[in-house]
């Protein structure tokens, strides 16, 4: 807005989220109150106040992020500068000074310094939809600044081959001026297809022009850098290093392994042409800032900032000021366990009162000072360690409920995802119990063996002869089969490849291959038997997990169970089909092979499906003892019991 003054026109320039952030200040603080605004500082500098400072550890807490000082790369050039920390050894500070500049040429300080992203390592495409009307705009009207701005921007870029002038392009757009915090935009590493460059026309009052690079505008901008980085950074993501989109993160376990890993991450970067964004930079910190989240040696945190504004809010008088809670609330589910048991009543404020105005009862008071307490003291993450068991901790709540037909799909798939993986599943004892029992048992004194001879020990039973079960079904669209790997406990191997004479899917592949398995291994007298399948269906439904709605899957299910019963013991275990190779392979044989043998192994032809003995339901009969023995003993063999009491009652 432009209003006349004594001394000429003034622009008044308008930021509406101060604006909102104001007008919601006003309304949570009332009458006769008013707050300052914070003013945006150096995130790099500035010392942040930890909301739990009060805690017991003698620790020190690191900061959001540690003080940093600048150094010159280039005694030519003094404005090259980077960041580093000076929390730094000396041997480990000049190791690291050194290498930066040495490799100073992987870092960009204009347009000029980018030579781009080869484009067989990566090419943005538009996914333009056939057929689509075209849009043509308009040319729109400036003021004679951002005219002169948006020239010089336009010659810089054609100087260094960005854009390019068009004479008639279908799709044509103007020119969105947009403030930078930093010089240069990075996704402009990125060529465009040739076939899509005049699809990114822009007009000026100086002609037409479109662009040779991925200009950082377009919605799939991102997703094209983060296929990139994915590609050129494979071999290291998950080790030494965190990506995504141009949020990159370099990690080490000591200081003086970081410089070799920086060395690693930057030959990847010179080799495939990709440059660095001095300012945004900063190297060898021991904390810092990813992806909202602070990163340290201790593991993942919460960003304090968001904690200590939840901690700074009074209780709310306006429905908005309870949607803010959510809001933050929301930002921070990570680190809060059962999160919806503990902001159940305020949650359940926004669905009854649909008001601007809300009563605020002590039920919310108490939730909210509860959440709270829990913020004061919030967890951090850690990360897993490689090949260390994992344990992972399930608790159902009575307030959290999958109403949404999507969010079952989704853990459905997730099940799916991780039924690969050898996830073994266990209740969990009562852990006051156990911690008293461990308690019990460290604090007893041990007492000495009386003197003389001891008894020797009774020696402890003899194993059962257990045998192991590996089996597997292929199925395509010709011929299936079955494979059976049956171990003895002296690691003898019989293998056995049946060939299927009818269609069967995988499941009923998968079943008719834990059917032959049993069968075999009953007629060779085994008794305790250990099963192995990488089918989750069908080791579920047989262990009773669950249930077989089909006809034909109930007839097998029953089959299964009714050969295990005869079974004196046996264990029922889902396996990764890695694990479960040789088992696939004979399954694989017995689906492919056209002759009845490979190699040394026999395959077999089943001409019918095991469950074509149209048994519809199979009993398995439970000879334990039952309040209904002695009347059967009593109508059966006439016997009375010894107890006239008892014989009187029958």
């Amino acid at each position: 807005m432009k209003v006349p003054t004594p001394v000429g026109i003034a622009t008044i320039r308008v930021d509406q989220a101060a604006a909102r952030q104001c007008y919601s200040l006003t309304l949570s603080r009332g009458k006769g109150k008013s707050e300052m605004l914070p003013v945006v500082s150096n995130l790099l500098t500035d010392k942040y106040e930890d909301p739990r400072d009060d805690t017991d550890s003698d620790q020190e807490r690191p900061g959001a992020v540690e003080y940093v000082e600048e150094v010159v790369l280039s005694e030519e050039f003094p404005d090259r500068i980077v960041k580093i920390c000076t929390k730094l050894a000396s041997a480990v500070r000049e190791n690291l000074i050194s290498f930066l500049r040495s490799n100073a040429s992987a870092f960009a300080r204009s347009y000029e310094d980018m030579p781009g992203i080869p484009t067989d390592m990566a090419m943005h495409n538009l996914s333009i939809v056939p057929f689509s009307a075209l849009v043509r705009q308009k040319r729109g009207a400036f003021t004679h600044e951002k005219y002169r701005a948006i020239q010089v921007e336009v010659k810089k870029l054609m100087a260094i081959n960005f854009v390019k002038e068009v004479t008639y392009p279908r799709w044509l757009a103007n020119v969105v001026m947009v403030p930078k915090k930093t010089p240069g935009s990075w996704y402009n590493q990125i060529w465009m297809n040739p076939a899509d460059e005049e699809h990114t026309a822009f007009t000026t009052d100086k002609g037409l022009y479109c662009y040779q690079v991925m200009p950082f505008g377009l919605k799939n901008a991102g997703a094209t850098y983060q296929r990139l980085v994915n590609s050129m950074f494979v071999d290291v993501i998950g080790t030494i290093m965190e990506v995504y989109v141009d949020d990159m993160l370099v990690k080490s376990l000591t200081a003086e392994d970081h410089v070799t890993n920086v060395s690693i991450v930057f030959s990847i970067i010179l080799r495939n042409g990709m440059r660095l964004n001095p300012q945004k930079c900063i190297f060898g910190v021991e904390v810092g800032r990813f992806l909202g989240y602070i990163i340290s040696h201790r593991g993942i945190e919460a960003n304090p900032e968001k904690v200590q504004a939840i901690l700074d809010m009074i209780s709310p008088t306006y429905r908005n000021d309870v949607e803010s809670i959510t809001g933050k609330v929301a930002a921070l589910s990570r680190f809060i366990s059962r999160l919806t048991d503990k902001c159940t009543p305020i949650f359940k404020l926004l669905k009854t009162q649909h008001v601007e105005v809300i009563s605020w009862s002590a039920e919310h008071e108490a939730a909210f000072l509860s959440l709270k307490a829990y913020l004061a003291a919030v967890p951090l993450l850690y990360k897993p360690v490689p090949r260390e068991m994992l344990y992972v901790y399930l608790a159902a709540s009575s307030t959290a409920v999958l109403q949404k037909p999507e969010t079952s799909g989704r853990l459905i798939k997730w099940a799916i995802e991780l039924g690969e993986f050898d996830i073994k599943y266990q209740p969990r004892t009562a852990i006051k119990g156990q911690a008293a029992a461990d308690f019990i048992s460290k604090l007893i004194p041990s007492h000495d063996p009386p003197l003389g001879s001891p008894e020797p020990p009774a020696p402890d039973p003899p194993l059962p002869s257990t045998w192991r079960l590996h089996v597997d079904g292929a199925s395509n669209k010709k011929t299936s089969g079955a494979g059976i790997l049956l171990i003895s406990p002296d690691d003898q191997v019989y293998e056995y490849a049946l060939k299927f004479a009818f269609k069967a899917s995988n499941n009923v592949a998968e079943y008719e291959a834990l059917v032959a398995g049993l069968q075999i291994a009953l007629e060779l007298g085994v008794q305790h038997l250990r099963i192995f399948s990488d089918s989750q269906l069908v080791m579920n439904q047989v262990s009773g997990n669950f249930e077989a709605k089909e006809s034909h899957m109930s007839s097998y299910q029953a089959l299964a169970r009714a050969l295990v019963q005869r079974l004196a013991s046996y264990v029922i275990t889902q396996i990764p089909r890695a694990k479960n190779d040789k088992a696939d392979a004979l399954a694989k044989i017995a689906a492919t092979s056209p002759s009845p043998a490979y190699k040394a192994t026999k395959v077999e032809i089943l001409e019918k499906p095991s469950s074509s003995k149209m048994v519809s339901e199979i009993f398995t009969v439970d000879h334990t003892a039952s309040w209904m023995d002695p009347i059967l003993k009593y109508m059966v063999d006439g016997l009375d019991p010894d107890d006239k009491v008892e014989a009187r009652r029958l």
